[in-house]
């Protein structure tokens, strides 16, 4: 399980996930928690870890990563808890795989979670603002967009006269020279999708932006 959700940026309930935690534990099913997005929640939502529900650390465990709230993409440092068991048995696993991460950037790490609380809510600020702005931006170029409740991206249908979102793309990315990540790349559900990211300055969103409207992209298919 993936919320906040890569692509979608959709947020799960509390109903939900209770209702998932009830279901693993009927039917013996361990959950692996992918809560790599848990910060970057907006509209004042509070983040929330996955085992705070009471009988996920019976049925599953959590992953995090500093890639996303701290800024450390590429140092690949990731955090899983959770279920002992299965603790146990991925340490096991891991110890035949590799060595672990270089020791600098495990204390990076913990530097991070010890002083960057101010970090973390300055990037939630940064991408809240970002998302709002594309939203506005591109919908008075003609593409109405839906505000994602949370992580770095913008999850955006494509008009009936796209076969798909690889034929979208390709034709945003020829015209606009504006590139997209098309939905398909995620699974069939994504063919009417594509995603837009947030990691982008609002100069670069506004630019773009203007790319849909001076070319018409949008407002042409309204004639």
């Amino acid at each position: 399980m993936n919320y906040p959700n890569n692509p979608t940026g959709a947020v799960a309930p509390d109903w939900f996930i209770e209702k998932l935690i009830r279901f693993a534990s009927d039917n013996h099913i361990l959950v692996v928690y992918d809560n790599a997005y848990s910060d970057l929640i907006f509209d004042g939502s509070k983040p929330k870890s996955f085992l705070s529900y009471p009988g996920a650390k019976e049925v599953g465990v959590e992953l995090n990563s500093f890639s996303k709230s701290y800024g450390m993409a590429g140092a690949r440092l990731g955090i899983l808890c959770g279920n002992e068991d299965v603790i146990a048995a991925y340490r096991n696993l891991k110890s035949n795989m590799d060595y672990g991460v270089f020791l600098p950037v495990q204390y990076a790490g913990i530097t991070a979670l010890k002083t960057g609380s101010p970090v973390v809510a300055k990037t939630r600020e940064t991408y809240e603002i970002r998302r709002r702005l594309m939203v506005s931006e591109f919908s008075q170029a003609g593409w109405d967009l839906k505000l994602p409740e949370g992580t770095m991206f913008v999850w955006a249908k494509i008009p009936d006269e796209w076969q798909d979102s690889f034929a979208f793309a390709k034709d945003l990315l020829h015209e606009t020279g504006i590139l997209v990540t098309p939905g398909l790349a995620f699974g069939e559900q994504g063919r009417r999708y594509v995603r837009l990211a947030l990691v982008v300055s609002s100069y670069t969103i506004r630019t773009a932006a203007k790319r849909l409207l001076d070319t018409r992209f949008f407002l042409r298919l309204e004639h």
